[in-house]
């Protein structure tokens, strides 16, 4: 009777943890994403720590120079960037690209194999949403604005939310190894420090690789003179953050732009995108990543698509580093004991640094 009620109190427990769950999923990935924050830029606030400057002053410089690299990088890219498609799209002018270029390709083609083609067109349906293109945004631009800035409200929330963390992280750690047993304290507190370094290094990864694909494009974009060229490399460096599909909508602007001076422009500028999301697939990202969270390609792939059937884009963008957390925390807490191969040096260290910070003799 008591296991059977015992057993009882468990799945109401796990059916009530799962509707908090889902009920509170908006706070939940906030609280995720300042902890991501919190443990990117904790060895920064610690460095500064170390040259004596105050906790709280430490971290006030650190996130203003994170605000305002943010903030120009985004009045450098959208201003200039919404004015000139506006412009492409009120003139028609990617629709006469597009026919002068399918004109220029059916006679190259019949002048060289001497075969006969019909004078090829921009189809009608593609010709209709091109010229319409001005007026769907002009649609679109409040449904538009209103999910900026409920996805921009959420990130500052995240964003205040990981100053507190920081400044209370200390106390939260302590207070979790006070309730933990005495044998499992120092193994927590592993997990704990470990899981914070993978979730710093993925977003730090990220950082150095959406900074090598700006670099990358604006190289190319400044090698075959397309307007704006600054502005469409930062937004390539930012879809790099959206995986899988980033970098081709990344790359979507400034074909266009490229098809704007000319269409060979625009065969260049696909190209050259090409060829560096081949070194960023093939090189880049499997060297970087791995590095920060040490998951096997295939699990990535599988996380992500678990992370967008869950909770769509959102999840798609968590679904690595909430993969890489639990692969550390199961790593500390279990299947390292499991096989027999805990790093008991390693621990003690983990565990004198953490005792270390947080001041407390447990």
């Amino acid at each position: 009777m008591r296991k059977t009620f015992l057993q009882t109190i468990v799945v109401l427990a796990t059916l009530l943890g799962a509707y908090l769950f889902y009920a509170l999923a908006e706070l939940v990935v906030a609280l995720f994403v300042a902890q991501i924050f919190a443990s990117t830029v904790r060895p920064l606030v610690r460095k500064l720590m170390d040259w004596r400057v105050p906790r709280s002053i430490a971290i006030a410089v650190i996130y203003l120079l994170v605000a305002g690299a943010a903030v120009g990088l985004l009045v450098l890219a959208i201003p200039p960037l919404a004015t000139l498609f506006v412009t492409l799209f009120a003139s028609n002018r990617l629709v006469s690209e597009l026919n002068l270029a399918l004109f220029r390709m059916g006679f190259f083609l019949r002048s060289q194999f001497a075969v006969y083609l019909p004078v090829m067109t921009v189809p009608p349906a593609l010709r209709e949403m091109l010229e319409n293109a001005d007026q769907t945004m002009l649609e679109q631009a409040m449904p538009l604005a209103r999910n900026t800035s409920y996805y921009m409200g959420q990130i500052a929330l995240a964003v205040v939310m990981s100053v507190y963390w920081l400044v209370a992280r200390s106390s939260a750690l302590k207070f979790l190894l006070r309730l933990s047993p005495v044998d499992h304290r120092r193994r927590i507190a592993a997990a704990w420090i470990d899981t914070e370094e993978t979730l710093g290094a993925y977003l730090r990864g990220q950082v150095v690789l959406a900074l090598l694909i700006g670099v990358a494009s604006l190289v190319g974009l400044l090698i075959f003179r397309v307007p704006n060229a600054v502005a469409l490399a930062i937004v390539a460096g930012l879809f790099e953050f959206i995986p899988f599909v980033g970098p081709f909508l990344g790359a979507l602007p400034a074909v266009l732009v490229g098809l704007s001076v000319s269409p060979l422009t625009a065969v260049l500028i696909g190209v050259w995108y090409m060829l560096v999301q081949q070194v960023e697939g093939n090189y880049l990202v499997p060297k970087i990543m791995h590095r920060s969270i040490g998951l096997h390609p295939l699990l990535v792939m599988l996380a992500i698509f678990g992370g967008y059937y869950l909770q769509g884009v959102v999840g798609a963008l968590l679904a690595i580093p909430i993969a890489g957390a639990v692969q550390v925390i199961v790593r500390h807490l279990w299947l390292d004991d499991a096989l027999g191969r805990v790093d008991l040096e390693q621990e003690n260290e983990t565990w004198r640094a953490a005792t270390a910070e947080i001041g407390a003799d447990l």
